[in-house]
């Protein structure tokens, strides 16, 4: 029997993007409400975001990386915005503009996310007008408003577009070749294996 060292990766991130995709194309062809499907796809999109931005600092600043919790933890670097913002500070290029259409549907993933995270039962009650009482009941919780075939669409689109960018820019700048010259495309893993020598 031979041995060999075997070497993986594994992109999380990528997992998560097909997650993603994979539920906007069943939304599609769901003969059932696509609502949950489209839910599916903006919390993975966010996930992926999330994960694509462990990768990066990963492989470019290793050394902060390796004490991720702490260093962000508090600010200026608390959080998903303070890992972007180090990801920026480590490639020297600019942080987005937060009015940026991009940006803007980046925040409201992260809205999403962060109710889902810490998700509350939401209670209302008012005085509405209705031929009956059925009528009357229109139940538009939070994750219907932030959750709509537009909103799917439109979120991830602009997520994929927002991470393959800034990826584009990192490897440019920071000469790191080891960030995927495409991000997003599947590429999910990746290994070798060479015989090891008695």
């Amino acid at each position: 029997m031979k041995k060999y060292q075997v070497e993986t990766v594994s992109n999380t991130y990528e997992y998560l993007w097909q997650a993603c995709e994979k539920a906007l194309e069943d939304a599609q062809s769901t003969e059932g409400s696509p609502w949950y499907y489209y839910f599916t796809a903006m919390t993975m999109a966010y996930f992926c975001y999330e994960a694509f931005l462990n990768h990066v600092l990963y492989l470019t600043a290793p050394e902060i990386f390796a004490k991720e919790k702490e260093f962000f933890s508090k600010p200026p670097y608390k959080g998903t915005e303070g890992k972007l913002k180090k990801v920026c500070e480590v490639a020297g290029i600019d942080f987005p503009n937060k009015g940026d259409i991009i940006y803007q549907q980046v925040r409201l993933l992260k809205t999403l996310r962060d109710f889902v995270a810490h998700g509350k039962t939401e209670q209302t009650s008012k005085v509405v007008e209705a031929a009956d009482g059925y009528d009357a009941i229109n139940i538009k919780s939070t994750l219907h408003e932030l959750v709509t075939e537009k909103n799917a669409k439109k979120s991830t689109s602009e997520m994929k577009a927002f991470v393959i960018s800034l990826n584009e820019k990192v490897r440019s700048e920071t000469h790191c070749d080891r960030l995927a010259l495409y991000p997003l495309q599947g590429m999910s893993a990746h290994g070798s294996a060479s015989e090891v020598e008695h």
